[in-house]
């Protein structure tokens, strides 16, 4: 992502604009599958601000970051570790005694009180 803020106000702003035009449509079916399209856009503006909201540390400090497992029983469990960049889709995170864990997806958790950035999930399933 280039983290250019005019990026996510320009689909912002068009969003808004198709959002505005939803009540003109007449076919029921048609106006909620362009809500739902409008919706996962606006889901997608909402991580790109997330990511231009997360400071780069120096190469020299690690901060933490947050892991969904999912285990093949269908139970999850948060865990937290320590990196120096944010692993990227497809990586593989190790964790003491639990093994290598690939990243298949991050997801955006609201945060209480709501004044404060979501917080990023990173889903991941067993590496093997």
């Amino acid at each position: 992502m280039s983290g250019q803020p005019g990026n996510a106000d320009e689909l912002e702003q068009a969003l808004v604009k198709r959002r505005a035009q939803l009540g003109a449509l007449s076919d029921e079916g048609e106006r909620r599958r362009l809500e739902a399209a409008v919706e996962s856009a606006e889901h997608y503006v909402a991580l790109l601000r997330a990511a231009m909201q997360i400071e780069r540390p120096r190469e020299d400090q690690s901060r933490p970051f947050v892991f969904q497992l999912e285990l093949p029983d269908g139970r999850w469990q948060l865990l937290e570790k320590q990196l120096r960049a944010l692993p990227a889709v497809g990586d593989l995170v190790s964790f003491d005694n639990r093994g290598e864990w690939r990243v298949r997806s991050s997801r955006l958790v609201p945060t209480q009180p709501a004044r404060r950035p979501a917080r990023c999930v990173l889903v991941c399933a067993p590496a093997a």
